[in-house]
């Protein structure tokens, strides 16, 4: 990216994964937030924040109340990354077509 937010190198950005993970961003932060309750064993007190970045991929920011360790920290993401269901965008599925 540039400093104004624009790809580089058109040619060779996904703009499709970059709308996917857009699309699905949503559901990410809400397994993290699921998975940090678990994981600590209290209700977590959070403050946080999406903002979009110049090139319009989301971006979080969070505060947590009391002490979580780094090592839960990354546990908690990489638990999280491999819960959240990531859909297939290879193939068309449903073509809006009705069969009779």
């Amino acid at each position: 990216m540039d400093a104004d937010g624009a790809a580089v190198n058109p040619d060779r950005y996904d703009y499709r994964a970059a709308a996917r993970d857009a699309i699905h961003f949503p559901a990410l932060v809400d397994r993290f937030w699921q998975n940090t309750r678990r994981c600590v064993g209290w209700e977590v007190q959070y403050f946080g924040t999406v903002e979009p970045q110049k090139r319009g991929a989301p971006h979080f920011h969070a505060a947590i109340r009391g002490s979580v360790t780094r090592a839960e920290l990354r546990a908690i993401t990489a638990a999280t990354y491999h819960q959240v269901w990531w859909p297939n965008h290879d193939r068309q599925v449903y073509s809006g077509d009705r069969v009779p």
